[in-house]
């Protein structure tokens, strides 16, 4: 992917007649969950709010450093989702919002599976 940016982002500016340079640098790696420990959460979710309120084909691009950890120990990283009635107020923008309700249903379900996790060490 890097060699696909650095030609498309090189090809563009020579079209305009200019030059450009790309130093890319790969900073995180993927995040890959534990498979164990993202049965336990989903389990965990699903007792505590129903198997209908519980998605678990999200996949996203972003990076995250998460990746470090997680390349450490077994985990798992999850969405709650927390966005308030209204517009998209899309993460890292300046109208971004959050519904607080969300910090408590995390909370519950990060206490939940923790413990779960912890009965099998």
């Amino acid at each position: 992917m890097p060699g696909r940016f650095e030609r498309l982002v090189t090809h563009t500016a020579a079209a305009s007649g200019l030059t450009a340079r790309v130093d890319y640098k790969h900073v995180n790696r993927p995040v890959v969950n534990d498979p164990r420990v993202a049965d336990v959460v989903i389990e965990s979710a699903v007792r505590l709010l129903g198997e209908e309120n519980v998605e678990t084909g999200t996949r996203t691009l972003g990076g995250e450093d998460m990746s470090v950890y997680l390349d450490r120990v077994p985990g798992c990283f999850f969405f709650v989702g927390s966005a308030p009635e209204g517009p998209h107020r899309p993460h890292h923008s300046p109208s971004f919002a959050i519904d607080e309700r969300a910090l408590a249903v995390a909370t519950v379900l990060l206490e939940a599976a923790a413990r779960e996790v912890s009965k099998a060490i």
